[in-house]
């Protein structure tokens, strides 16, 4: 499956880009926040499927909580422990730690919530997407830019 941007490179990610999700490439999938990763071609069928589907019905859609980098760094100064420390017991790189502390990498959704349950801190926010507020009128339970704009800000 080809990148939803370039559309040159093999799709790798599920990315969030202006509130709509899309298959990219590693290096397109840098202009939003990355979803999910598609692993194989059976997860990218139903990727398409779910996206054509419409209205899309108690989505859940997952996003960085603003700081998280700055949150990762004071929770590991303050139990203590060096970024070398910290990936031997989550079984990850140092430098991908300190890529993530600085702020220059964002994890994906599996490893925020393997570095959420180590520092015992919420570094991800799931947010329930009642359906398409075009299709169906809009309900107070459902989601637009805006509001995942607002959300971001808080």
């Amino acid at each position: 499956m080809q990148c939803d941007m370039c559309g040159g490179k093999k799709a790798v990610m599920v990315s969030l880009i202006e509130g709509v999700e899309l298959n990219t490439c590693e290096d397109c999938g840098k202009f939003g926040k990355r979803v999910k990763v598609l692993v194989g071609q059976k997860q990218a069928i139903v990727h398409q499927a779910r996206q054509m589907a419409r209205p899309r019905e108690n989505e859940k859609i997952v996003i960085m909580v603003p700081g998280y980098a700055k949150m990762i760094k004071q929770a590991r100064e303050k139990m203590g422990l060096k970024q070398e420390d910290v990936a031997k017991k989550i079984s990850e790189k140092e430098s991908l730690l300190h890529n993530i502390e600085s702020g220059h990498h964002e994890p994906d959704v599996e490893l925020a919530k393997k570095l959420g349950r180590f520092f015992h801190i919420k570094i991800i926010d799931e947010i329930e997407d009642k359906g398409d507020p075009q299709e169906q009128g809009k309900s107070p339970g459902s989601l637009t830019v805006g509001d995942l704009i607002n959300i971001k800000k808080r």
